[in-house]
């Protein structure tokens, strides 16, 4: 009986730490829709649901390279108007963040409600001490979930579950193969270096999974260069590495990004 009552109040104060972290996030965040590139994904996800909609707009007919997740979430958009989709995203996306952050943070010191003090640092470490413009707490778009999918991995890991790390950071790459690519990469790199190139068949099987779930985000980014020729593709590639995203991709830009400590 009083086990049993142990195991729920330990419950009720595992939600209500949730719930905190959830709050942390909201005020960090929620801000009028639509927020940074929320724009973009949104009005993405809804012409991939229904090419109807503004049929013959030179961006929303552009390839999809984050395919998956216009299908995974872009069919709310068939039946909320895009504002009230926005935010049933960010909450989806915060809870899940909120949910997985708290058992990265428990993993690794086992208290009750710290994860609410670390989820609050982090957040504002993130705003005012990044290097590159980057955030994980912010508005509806692929790097959400992805991020939220890389925690998961991470709370596994700290526990030193490799399997269902592996799988989950196959999800994260097929909803961003950017966040979630670079993390396979990573965790395959502290995998050799922890356990070798030998293993059975058995340790396997979870990086092959997670290969397999990666590739609903690989092969749309694959195909975006498909449809361009060899000086298109070359011009591309120099925009997007040296202006779109110098501040993610140029070492000596990341130092000088707009908003971070330097």
């Amino acid at each position: 009986m009083k086990d049993g009552r142990l195991r729920k109040n330990s419950w009720i104060l595992s939600a209500v730490e949730g719930l905190l972290i959830l709050v942390v996030f909201f005020l960090f965040a929620g801000g009028p829709t639509p927020d940074v590139n929320e724009a973009h994904y949104l009005a993405k996800a809804k012409h991939f649901w229904n090419p109807a909609w503004c049929r013959g707009d030179h961006f929303l007919g552009s390839e999809d390279g984050h395919a998956f997740f216009f299908w995974a979430f872009g069919w709310v958009t068939l039946f909320l108007p895009l504002p009230a989709t926005a935010w049933l995203g960010r909450f989806l996306i915060w809870l899940l963040l909120a949910w997985s952050w708290q058992r990265v943070s428990y993993a690794c010191v086992p208290c009750r409600l710290l994860a609410v003090l670390t989820a609050a640092l982090f957040v504002c470490l993130m705003h005012y001490g990044h290097f590159a413009g980057e955030w994980v707490v912010g508005g509806v778009e692929a790097k959400g979930f992805s991020f939220a999918c890389l925690l998961f991995a991470l709370g596994y890991l700290v526990r030193d579950r490799w399997a269902p790390a592996w799988l989950f950071l196959g999800v994260a790459t097929a909803f961003h193969v950017l966040v979630g690519g670079w993390s396979l990469c990573c965790l395959l790199f502290v995998s050799l270096m922890n356990r070798g190139i030998r293993g059975t068949l058995q340790s396997w099987c979870p990086i092959l999974l997670a290969a397999l779930f990666a590739l609903p985000g690989i092969w749309p980014a694959i195909q975006l260069t498909d449809v361009a020729t060899a000086e298109q593709i070359s011009a591309a590639n120099e925009i997007y590495v040296f202006e779109r995203l110098s501040h993610h991709l140029v070492f000596h830009r990341i130092f000088y990004s707009q908003g971070g400590i330097f």
